[in-house]
């Protein structure tokens, strides 16, 4: 957590990125265990950025988060995987590929007590 707050004072990086690989389907060919990275990148990927504006209009036609409005379906449906103070897991409707995952920060919680999940009012 310590690089990526570190990374976020840097004004020339854009987007964080962090991930989890392991085997060879993933690039690891001569390690067999799982690894962990992170990146940052002065630009904001192209693919990120079309959601952001998405997300903009989404707002400016309903005067509501769409975010906010996925969990709060997802968490009355059936596809919910998990979920705990700060994050829901679920599967969602249209998947790219078998098995995928949505991890959302569970924004309906840090809404309603004025915080960020996971942090106290101090």
């Amino acid at each position: 957590m310590a690089r990526i707050i570190d990374l976020d004072g840097d004004k020339r990086m854009r987007y964080v990125l962090i991930c989890k690989n392991h085997g060879q389907e993933a690039g690891a060919h001569t390690i067999s265990h799982s690894i962990s990275q992170l990146m940052a990148m002065a630009v904001t990927p192209r693919s990120l950025k079309t959601k952001l504006i998405v997300a903009r209009d989404y707002f400016a036609l309903k005067e509501r988060c769409i975010y906010c409005d996925v969990l709060q379906q997802e968490l009355k449906g059936r596809r919910l995987i998990a979920e705990n103070a700060d994050f829901v897991v679920f599967a969602p409707f249209a998947s790219r590929f078998p098995f995928e995952m949505a991890v959302f920060p569970n924004l309906i919680a840090a809404r309603s007590a004025g915080s960020v999940p996971g942090k106290s009012k101090t």
